[in-house]
């Protein structure tokens, strides 16, 4: 795969469709995006990032063109780092809304 290529996929874990792009060749590296948003927030990082990663950016379970997971609401939990824990062990990068 080269730099310019992307490959859109729907994946199914623990039961909810998650959709994600992969794009690049190199180390895998994990984006994951803060609450109100989706992979789309990481636009303008991911054709630089491409160059040196293989990158993987999805939307949550809830997000955009993810399945929303059974019960309330989106979880931000260690359930969305496993996800994609299979991809990159160790490369990850998040951005949060909130902060202190």
């Amino acid at each position: 795969m080269t730099v310019t290529d992307t490959a859109a996929r729907v994946r199914r874990v623990n039961g909810v469709d998650l959709f994600h792009e992969i794009r690049g060749d190199g180390e895998p590296l994990v984006l994951v995006h803060g609450c109100w948003t989706d992979h789309d927030s990481w636009r303008f990082v991911v054709p630089e990032l491409a160059g040196s990663f293989r990158v993987l950016s999805y939307d949550r379970g809830g997000h955009s063109r993810s399945q929303r997971p059974a019960g309330q609401g989106s979880r931000c939990t260690d359930e969305y780092v496993r996800t994609v824990a299979d991809f990159a062990r160790d490369h990850a990068a998040g951005l949060s809304s909130r902060g202190n």
